[in-house]
């Protein structure tokens, strides 16, 4: 994981110990929209159906359709059912993920042309786009853009970087080192039981490294995720990548035991972790949950390659007895646990990587929007299923979201302002920093927030009361992000004092302490009683 911008984030202002009090997490009664994609017994794509053929099940609770839309090549068919509002079309948000480590440079090439042509020929008025690369580390190399030509430029960055699939796998290191052992056994220098058990330590090693791996993966998926929960739009997480396993080294393990088979008899096939797979799929469904709070349909494409197998000889030649498929697969399963969960679909290992693009372009301008209303509000993660009443049709929808809090919303879109800057409001803060003074190996960043007084005061006696929260994020372009800092900021004045009062703007202001580099500071307000947001941001240059 990256290590965030921010060390610390320091109150200036002195406030009273009601001012700490958390801002309320009450669920506004609204509407919960969710996409679907119906297909046939053909597997073709069906349409002209209404809200009378769906079944939408909450939290184990049956609800009315208050909303509903079909649309079609990214317009919408007809008004929507009688009685029901049918939203317009959102525009569309795709965050392309590329897993340069694990993809294999040829076909690395192959994507990045069908990259390329997508930016070119897909994209519409009102899209966006962000290119973002895994290798090792998490790199944004283009925020959330509607210019080509900035997508472009981190397009051939991913092009020009380097590929950890030029190094041997994680089953290949094992297959060279075990038929070095099998070889010392034939040879008469080892026992084959301590060749097997070299074999098996070996194994365990690279299995958990490939498990921690695989988690350094998702936790940076998340990550890239949360960059765009705040945004407008429909949103869409395309994953490519060669090597995510729902079973980290089952396939090595059987390799294994299969190659000592013909040597020993009766000996114990090792079992793994019997919770190591129960784990690698609680990471897989917590990705997936994440992706449905933030409203993200995740697709992924197994862009695998045959494994580099090794021609290494004792006595005869060492087949992968079915190692290699297993690998993928492996891979596979992966892909498509994330995709079913999300609302999406998985492309494995197709030929053309443009034509899978293509679907899901296709795919983002034509599905039906399902509204309701919660019968039971509440915030957090909730389970979700779509059903259809006839038995000739299969749908496909995310299978959880999660309702949020007017602070969580708020969150988001503060850390989304980081990225790409979020619409000001109807009165915009202003923020201005101070001297930057390096304290050690960090720095001192003093800041201003400058509030017009346009904030709402109700009557309560002979005062007017209200009050505003400040949230307060630094991230870079390249995916650090702090946690979200919030302050609410009550406010209580004589009712006498209101034009006065209306005549100065609010100032709050803070210290941060960040580390070196060049950083981007997102302010949001909220006005306790309109509900009100305002943002604004500015650039630190900590050097």
């Amino acid at each position: 994981m990256l290590r965030a911008p921010v060390a610390l984030v320091i109150a200036a202002l002195a406030l009273p110990t009601a001012a700490q009090e958390r801002l309320t997490e009450t669920i506004e009664v609204r509407v919960v929209n969710i996409d679907a994609v119906v297909t046939g017994r053909d597997g073709n794509r069906v349409t002209g159906l209404t809200a009378a053929d769906f079944e939408v099940v909450d939290d184990g609770q049956t609800q009315q359709i208050t909303n509903f839309l079909e649309i079609r090549g990214g317009e919408p068919v007809g008004a929507g059912d009688p009685g029901t509002a049918a939203p317009a079309p959102a525009s569309r948000r795709f965050v392309f993920f590329v897993d340069g480590y694990s993809i294999h440079p040829s076909n690395r090439d192959l994507y990045v042309r069908a990259l390329r042509d997508f930016v070119e020929k897909q994209l519409q008025p009102g899209d966006l786009a962000s290119i973002v690369s895994w290798n090792t580390e998490l790199f944004i190399l283009a925020p959330l853009t509607s210019d080509r030509g900035v997508l472009r430029a981190a397009i051939d960055k991913v092009a020009r970087a380097g590929s950890g699939a030029g190094a041997r796998t994680d089953l290949s290191r094992v297959q060279r080192a075990c038929t070095q052992s099998v070889d010392r056994a034939m040879n008469g220098s080892i026992l084959f039981i301590h060749a097997y058990e070299e074999c098996i330590n070996i194994a365990k090693g690279e299995t958990m490294v490939t498990a921690l791996s695989s988690r350094r993966l998702l936790n940076a998926m998340e990550l890239a995720m949360t960059t765009i929960a705040g945004a407008e739009g429909k949103k869409y997480f395309v994953l490519a990548g060669a090597r995510l396993p729902r079973s980290p080294g089952i396939e090595i393990y059987q390799w294994v035991n299969q190659l000592f088979i013909p040597h020993l008899r009766g000996f114990d096939a090792p079992i793994r972790r019997p919770d190591q797979d129960d784990e690698q799929l609680e990471f897989l469904e917590r990705v997936a949950r994440v992706a449905n709070a933030h409203g993200v349909t995740l697709y992924t494409i197994a862009a695998t390659i045959s494994s580099d197998l090794l021609g290494t000889h004792y006595e005869s030649a060492v087949d992968d007895l079915g190692a290699d498929q297993a690998n993928q697969a492996n891979t596979f399963d992966a892909f498509e646990k994330l995709s079913s969960l999300t609302g999406g679909f998985s492309v494995h290992r197709p030929s053309d990587f443009g034509q899978a693009l293509e679907s899901i372009a296709r795919e983002s301008e034509s599905y039906y929007s399902l509204g309701y209303r919660p019968r039971q509000p509440g915030s957090g993660d909730r389970p979700i299923t779509i059903r259809m009443k006839s038995r000739d049709y299969t749908v496909r929808a995310r299978r959880s979201h999660a309702l949020k809090t007017a602070d969580d919303l708020m969150t988001d879109k503060v850390v989304a302002n980081i990225f790409r800057p979020v619409a000001a409001g109807a009165w915009r803060p202003v923020v201005a920093t101070a001297a930057v003074a390096r304290d050690g190996k960090t720095f001192k960043v003093p800041f201003e927030v400058t509030i017009p007084p346009r904030l709402t005061l109700l009557p309560a006696g002979n005062e007017l009361a209200g009050g505003y929260t400040v949230y307060v994020a630094v991230g870079t372009q390249q995916g650090a992000i702090s946690t979200v800092f919030r302050q609410p900021q009550p406010l209580r004045i004589a009712a006498a004092e209101e034009k006065a009062f209306r005549k100065q703007p609010l100032l709050f202001g803070a210290t941060l302490t960040v580390r070196p580099g060049e950083s981007i500071l997102s302010i949001g307000v909220v006005d306790h009683v309109s509900g009100e947001q305002a943002f604004t941001r500015t650039t630190i240059a900590a050097r």
